[in-house]
């Protein structure tokens, strides 16, 4: 939902042109995505919908904006943020990444929100909130990736294990098939 809609006209009359208008188009189709599916956004660079990536090519698709650059969907991320009701969450998806998870760059993400003071909105999402399922999420991806891994080597262990007292300490223990 636009809670902005000063700012949102704004954009619209300040980008008229065929680049600006295409970021405009995008813009209103992620709106309608976050508008439509309330569960919360993942980070990463994925193109599927539960990212703000996935969500703005998707939107791209949708709107027949004519396939926008990375600028752009930059652009639209600063819409997002600006004037929807879930600006402060896609920001934090858009904007945290697996490669460059630095202290530095979380901090200045989440400062940005805070100071802009956008979780004393109402039907907002509060940024305490937001980080908090995302932080839950990136612990809960990271422990599964690292249970795969354990599963992947179980799994792809060729050897058999042989017990101690059926082996001679002198010869290595070879698979047994």
């Amino acid at each position: 939902m636009i809670i902005d809609n000063e700012k949102w006209q704004m954009y619209q009359d300040k980008n008229t042109d065929g680049y600006g208008g295409a970021c405009i188009l995008v813009a209103r189709e992620v709106f309608k995505i976050l508008d439509a599916n309330d569960d919360p956004l993942n980070i990463g660079y994925f193109p599927d919908m539960s990212t703000a990536h996935g969500i703005i090519c998707k939107a791209d698709e949708d709107s027949e904006a004519g396939g926008i650059t990375g600028f752009m969907a930059n652009c639209v991320n600063q819409m997002v943020f600006w004037t929807h009701s879930r600006g402060a969450e896609f920001y934090l998806a858009y904007s945290i990444n697996t490669y460059d998870m630095s202290e530095s760059r979380l901090t200045e993400i989440v400062t940005r929100i805070v100071k802009e003071e956008l979780n004393k909105k109402p039907d907002y999402r509060t940024p305490a909130d937001v980080l908090i399922v995302m932080g839950q999420r990136m612990i809960d991806t990271y422990k599964s990736k690292q249970m795969e891994k354990t599963d992947e080597g179980i799994n792809n262990s060729q050897e058999t294990p042989v017990a101690a007292e059926e082996t001679d300490s002198s010869v290595p223990a070879t698979p047994s098939n």
